[in-house]
């Protein structure tokens, strides 16, 4: 666990590392509905020394690329058949 709380006490959603961070992003932005609200980055934070999202500041770079968005794309593709078929 690095020393790491599985808990922080600011309530968010905490996650060990960067890596398990940003794939929680791509699957946050795979499912919403729209691209004008909800988490577009990550940060450390100072309370827990875990990760969380974030919907302020700058997007993160990593939305640039053309492979994340088609992964985005394919997770929000998913996530619409599954609505269609009434598993969520």
């Amino acid at each position: 666990m690095n020393g790491l709380s599985a808990y922080c006490t600011s309530n968010k959603n905490f996650y060990y590392n960067e890596q398990e961070c940003l794939e929680a992003l791509i699957e946050s932005l795979g499912r919403k509905a729209n691209n004008n609200s909800g988490p577009i980055n990550i940060y450390r934070c100072d309370l827990c020394d875990g990760f969380h999202l974030t919907s302020k500041g700058d997007p993160h770079p990593m939305l640039s690329d053309q492979k994340v968005l088609d992964r985005i794309n394919k997770v929000r593709q998913a996530f619409d058949w599954e609505k269609k078929w009434g598993r969520f």
